[in-house]
Order: C-alpha cells, then structure tokens, then sequence
C-alpha cells in the first residue's frame, strides 16, 4: 500500500474545487463507471489526473499489463460494507469473482468529514485526508462509519482483463 499525502499542485486543486464537476462524474449521479486505456486521449480534468500524475504513482508492470482502468467519483454518507472490487455483470449473472488488480483513492475535494476511514484487511485505517492519494491491493475493504459531512473521492480501478462494460 502507498499513501500520499500532498499530492496534486494548488492549480490543480483549484480546478478541482467545483464540487458541480465532481458530480457530474458521480456513480450516484450517473450509475455508471467511466474507462480509459492506456492509449486513450483525456477528455476531462479526473482522466488527466489518472493518465499524467496516477499513472506515475502505479508499478510499471502493472500499468503495461492493464488493458483498462475504471473510474468514478463516490459520495458516501453512510459507512461502506467489506468487498473486493469485482466485475459485478459477471458476479451477479454466473457467481464468478473477477478482480481488480490494484485500486486507487483520492481525496482531491476538500471535503469536511468525520469518519470515513478506508478500511484495509490488513487493520490498516486509512484517513480520508484531503489531496491524499492511496494505492492498495484489491484485497477486501471498507468505509468506516461517517458520523458528520459528505466523504467525495476519486475511486480508480486497473484491470488485467477488460470487465464487462
């Protein structure tokens, strides 16, 4: 696991400063994901940010062997149960687990929280500090219980095989 803290430039928060673009990528807004290659062009801030700063932050063998990554924006006001990030068409249509290799949060929306821990098998308890940026096995996970305010992250999944879309 990598945990960074700092880790966008003051421009780059500024921009990311519009709660209204955060929502525009929401799951609960849109309930879907969004993806991106490794050769795809950015079409917005969140694929800048994966492709020019994240990527750098992600073991390079892993980065040459994703065919994909997948991510969306999740506002959480309520804790969040243990689970892998899976292929949940698959999951749910045939009962087989395909995983995620390696997940990403970031915190870049100067939220005001309290709770909202990232919970890791390991006992790890990860703090939803604002521009932290944490990297993890897809080993089962939570979010602890929020108790005051609105936990806004970036969530990115890598993924050796393509999901189903």
């Amino acid at each position: 696991m990598v945990v960074i803290d700092n880790f966008l430039n003051k421009k780059t928060l500024k921009q990311l400063n519009n709660i209204n673009l955060w929502k525009e990528y929401s799951f609960n807004k849109t309930n879907k994901y969004f993806w991106i290659g490794k050769k795809h062009k950015s079409k917005n801030i969140f694929e800048s940010i994966i492709k020019d700063k994240i990527f750098k932050k992600i073991n390079k063998e892993i980065i040459k062997k994703s065919v994909c990554c997948q991510y969306w924006i999740n506002f959480l006001k309520d804790d969040l149960d243990w689970h892998v990030d899976k292929d949940e068409t698959i999951w749910k249509e045939k009962s087989i687990l395909k995983k995620s290799v390696k997940n990403v949060v970031y915190y870049g929306y100067p939220h005001k929280i309290k709770g909202g821990n990232l919970l890791l098998d390991n006992g790890q308890k990860i703090e939803p500090k604002y521009n932290r940026l944490v990297v993890f096995d897809n080993t089962p996970h939570a979010v602890d219980n929020i108790t005051s305010g609105t936990r806004v992250a970036l969530s990115v999944n890598f993924w050796y095989e393509t999901p189903t879309l």
